[in-house]
């Protein structure tokens, strides 16, 4: 009987959970498929939502900001480690040390908790140029909730 009761206090959640990661994981192929150009697609927006973040980057100054090696690897290496830690089934919390000291590395190069919010935005932009159409409220709010976690683990107590 006691198997019985948490069995039906855990599936449901277990079952919401395979589902956000599911939506993750199938919306996140649409991004791959050209990872490279949807990668400085993303920093571009984000730059655009954040222009005062362009500060913070070694190509600040350059003349054409989206052909620049230095911010096309960076926005690759970026995507990719969002879209990995996101779209696998590694929970955050057990990412929590590495995200901690990758949220430290940031907050010693200034990150600031509103820049993170809006690297949330850049990112849920890309998804949804990728996905068009198929881009639903329920695909929105997995990449939101998910990042979210990841956020709050770089976040605190790191970036202020």
């Amino acid at each position: 009987k006691t198997y019985g009761t948490v069995q039906s206090v855990m599936e449901p959640a277990l079952t919401a959970q395979y589902a956000l990661k599911k939506k993750i994981r199938e919306s996140w192929e649409a991004v791959e498929q050209d990872l490279e150009g949807q990668a400085v697609k993303f920093f571009m927006r984000f730059i655009e939502l954040s222009p005062a973040s362009l500060q913070l980057f070694s190509f600040k100054d350059a003349s054409s900001l989206p052909s620049h090696p230095g911010l096309k690897r960076h926005s690759l290496l970026v995507l990719q480690t969002i879209g990995q830690l996101l779209s696998t089934s590694t929970d955050a919390e057990l990412m929590a040390p590495a995200l901690g000291a990758m949220g430290e590395r940031h907050a010693k190069y200034g990150v600031q908790s509103d820049q993170m919010e809006l690297m949330c935005e850049a990112l849920l932009w890309t998804v949804a140029r990728c996905l068009g159409t198929r881009c639903d409220p329920d695909v929105e709010n997995a990449w939101r909730e998910a990042y979210a976690k990841v956020a709050l683990h770089m976040m605190a107590p790191n970036v202020v």
